[in-house]
């Protein structure tokens, strides 16, 4: 996946399998220690983390979304540095490898998709304090074109909405493996987010469910 330079940060412009025609934005898994903690956990799902190993086995190209992290986590993003996004799907994935990991970081990818209200925008997350951090601080607000999904934290296992978080969160996302998918409705496996766009289109079922890769 090559990332391009615009503004600040760095967004990852072309993308293959199944997020080919989306457009996005992320940080480090290496860099964020909320993530490591997770994946040291061998009942977490980030256990099995694709970020990780692909971080792991190719060291250089973890460099801008290091430099994104550092950005992201340090200050607030100026008005001049909200991108335009325009992808050839219309979707923009914010966090396609790790996960927000303070109120700065949650109130920049607010402003963000907020800033594009063209683009249907979609964030997955194990950390929703920070986005009620955010939004409760009046930093940031929920745009419309924006949904936010709870990643279940444990294979096989539907991780509730916490009550607290439930005015902003919109769908759940769980990984299943083969034994665990027995009976479950398997909804994430078209292999195209672009052809598929339930998880970047309210009210098509608050339920995804992938199976293990």
């Amino acid at each position: 996946n090559g990332t391009d330079f615009v503004g600040s940060l760095h967004y990852t412009l072309k993308h293959n399998a199944k997020m080919t025609d989306l457009i996005s934005l992320s940080t480090s898994v290496i860099a964020n220690p909320i993530c490591a903690a997770r994946r040291n956990d061998s009942a977490s799902v980030c256990a099995y983390c694709f970020s990780a190993a692909m971080s792991e086995r190719f060291g250089n190209i973890d460099a801008p979304f290091i430099a994104n992290t550092e950005i992201l986590r340090g200050r607030l993003l100026t008005e001049k540095e909200m991108p335009i996004i325009l992808s050839k799907s219309g979707l923009f994935r914010i966090e396609a490898l790790a996960d927000v990991s303070n109120l700065l970081q949650a109130a920049n990818y607010l402003r963000i998709a907020a800033a594009n209200p063209w683009q249907k925008c979609a964030i997955w997350t194990k950390n929703p304090a920070f986005y009620h951090a955010a939004i409760q601080s009046g930093i940031a607000k929920k745009p419309a074109n924006l949904t936010i999904i709870y990643s279940s934290s444990k294979v096989n296992e539907i991780s509730p909405i916490p009550e607290k978080y439930a005015y902003f969160i919109d769908k759940v996302f769980t990984v299943y493996n083969q034994e665990g998918a027995r009976g479950v409705n398997i909804n994430c496996g078209a292999r195209s987010c672009a052809k598929c766009a339930r998880c970047y289109t309210k009210g098509t079922g608050v339920y995804v469910n992938e199976l293990l890769k």
